[in-house]
């Protein structure tokens, strides 16, 4: 079994991820294994979930019996803001 050069990636990030597993919005899961299988690909539902919790990255087949890795959308980093050295605090955000 060979091993294909590009990647999936869900259209949601890891921490919507793990809200909709913590919720138990198995509406929301179905869909995403719902997808996946209409586009040819798969996987059992909870291990590709399982992994892409533990390590942002799942492994699926596709229609072709080559596996793919299957990763959770990754935001841009925002850019760092200056801190103001004449402000004694400050609240994180």
């Amino acid at each position: 079994m060979s091993i294909t050069a590009h990647h999936l990636e869900l259209p949601f990030t890891g921490q919507a991820l793990r809200q909709a597993v913590e919720a138990r919005d198995i509406p929301r899961l179905h869909a995403m294994a719902a997808q996946l299988r209409v586009a040819g690909y798969r996987g059992d539902t909870q291990t590709v979930v399982n992994e892409l919790l533990s390590n942002g990255c799942a492994w699926i087949t596709d229609a072709f019996d080559q596996r793919v890795p299957l990763q959770v959308r990754v935001p841009p980093a925002l850019p760092r803001q200056q801190v103001d050295q004449r402000v004694p605090f400050r609240i994180a955000d």
